[in-house]
């Protein structure tokens, strides 16, 4: 769902969260607080988003989707893996250039249930372009080879030094190769898709403010 299809009500919510999860970070965020910054009792909050997961897993979701919809708007491209590793870098830069959310991210990587909703939602993402069959495989392979990618993702950003870009796009060359590898390609058989994907994806996230990617306004 994109933030401007929620209602008036979860649309302050979210902005709230957002603010509060950025200063506080997530484990010193309570729901007391995000319903004191929201005007309403916790009861209220709570029929909305009963769980600080749910709400954080919004913020992520209203990106994803946003993502989706500028896949539409992105340039033609002949190879689907050029697109999809578009998307996908988009949402890396989306982390690593943002100090307070990489901290975030970092955070609740390892929380089972985020992790659950974060692999489906980069499942979606991966089956815009591809299907199990593409690869020979069966939906259960193919769904592992996303909390594969994902979990290479979670290393990457936990081991990235924010003074060295440069070696971040590297170790993700290396993990979009390793993706390949997972659905049974050889790794270095995409090598110019992956480049020219992840160059189309940092072109696409500069035509717009993180603010505007995030919520869409």
């Amino acid at each position: 769902m994109l933030f401007q299809e929620l209602s008036d009500t979860k649309k302050k919510i979210v902005l709230a969260s957002e603010q509060l999860f950025r200063k506080y970070g997530y484990y010193d965020t309570s729901m007391r607080m995000l319903a004191d910054a929201c005007g309403m009792a916790v009861g209220n909050l709570c029929y909305h988003y009963p769980k600080k997961e749910d709400l954080l897993m919004v913020d992520h979701n209203i990106l994803m989707d946003a993502f989706k919809v500028q896949i539409a708007d992105m340039e033609a491209q002949e190879d689907p893996w050029v697109t999809y590793v578009a998307a996908e870098f988009c949402f890396l830069l989306r982390i690593s250039q943002d100090t307070e959310i990489l901290n975030l991210y970092r955070q609740v990587i390892n929380i089972p249930s985020l992790r659950q909703d974060y692999y489906m939602k980069h499942h979606e993402l991966l089956e815009l372009f591809f299907t199990a069959k593409d690869f020979d495989l069966t939906e259960h392979e193919f769904y592992m080879s996303t909390v594969a990618f994902c979990s290479l993702c979670y290393q990457g950003l936990e081991q990235y030094d924010e003074h060295h870009p440069e070696d971040l796009r590297e170790d993700l060359v290396r993990t979009f190769q390793t993706r390949l590898l997972f659905l049974g390609l050889d790794p270095l058989s995409k090598e110019d898709s992956i480049r020219a994907g992840m160059e189309l994806g940092r072109r696409e996230f500069e035509k717009i403010s993180n603010k505007e990617l995030f919520y869409g306004i």
